[in-house]
């Protein structure tokens, strides 16, 4: 009784672990971005 219950409890952590992490790994790809676009703008404004 008491595994049943826990079951989908684990799951549905597991889910939410996973949307998490998968949300913050798109942040950091989206800062990665920003930084880059960032770096070429001081980059070019420096070569201006």
């Amino acid at each position: 009784m008491k595994t049943e219950k826990n079951a989908p409890h684990e799951s549905l952590s597991l889910l939410s672990w996973f949307l998490m992490t998968r949300e913050f790994d798109e942040t950091l790809k989206l800062e990665k971005q920003m930084m880059v676009i960032n770096f070429t703008a001081i980059v070019i404004y420096n070569e201006a």
